[in-house]
């Protein structure tokens, strides 16, 4: 984990892997090797695990938007099946009292021509 990049790599993907329990994508160790050289970090240095998990809350953070979305939609289908349920019974009902109406007209016309 120092500046070495070829020698850093493996105990970096080995490290996050530990840590997080999922391998690092290739923006996440450029990201831990930038902050590696500001910081001038070495292989032993105890900086490691906390980028680590820094890191690992940034993968997280970035993943929320689409999350989000993805709940949200899944939230607005359902509320979509439900308002359509409940215009479906009330179409139903709409339909049924119209029923009802067109038979008490029906019978209203039939006493008049009967009297």
């Amino acid at each position: 984990m120092s500046n070495s990049r070829s020698q850093s790599v493996d105990p970096l993907i080995r490290l996050f892997r530990e840590v997080c329990g999922d391998v690092p994508d290739v923006a996440s160790l450029a990201r831990m090797h930038r902050v590696s050289s500001a910081l001038n970090l070495h292989d032993n240095d105890a900086l490691w695990s906390m980028i680590t998990v820094l890191e690992y809350y940034a993968r997280l953070y970035e993943a929320m938007p689409e999350r989000i979305r993805w709940a949200s939609e899944g939230s607005l289908e359902a509320a979509r099946r439900e308002v359509g349920g409940a215009t479906d019974a009330l179409m139903q009902q709409h339909r049924d009292a119209l029923e009802r109406c067109k038979a008490t007209i029906q019978l209203a016309e039939n006493l008049i021509q009967e009297h």
